[in-house]
């Protein structure tokens, strides 16, 4: 049951993630209709209950391909510091 609530909130954090990626990236408007079509994502619906560790590498990467940016175009210590931590999430996973 506990690993069943962490997929949950790795799978809410991801939706999130994609809707902040997607609005620095492609505007408001875009964003809107990210968060809509992960909202009704056939595949998020559908393996909600299983427990396995693809959401996890999957919102990992995702907020590590995000920090990057950030890192590109913001270049301080707190951006350094979330790009090594997501990605050496990513890669531990």
């Amino acid at each position: 049951m506990v690993a069943l609530v962490i997929i949950q909130i790795l799978q809410f954090t991801f939706v999130v993630q994609r809707f902040f990626a997607t609005r620095e990236f492609f505007g408001t408007g875009a964003a809107l209709f990210a968060l809509i079509i992960a909202s009704f994502d056939p595949n998020l619906l559908a393996h909600s209950a299983l427990v396995t560790i693809d959401m996890g590498v999957t919102c990992f990467f995702l907020a590590s391909i995000y920090a990057f940016y950030r890192l590109r175009h913001t270049s301080s210590a707190s951006s350094v510091f979330i790009f090594v931590t997501t990605f050496r999430h990513w890669r531990l996973l």
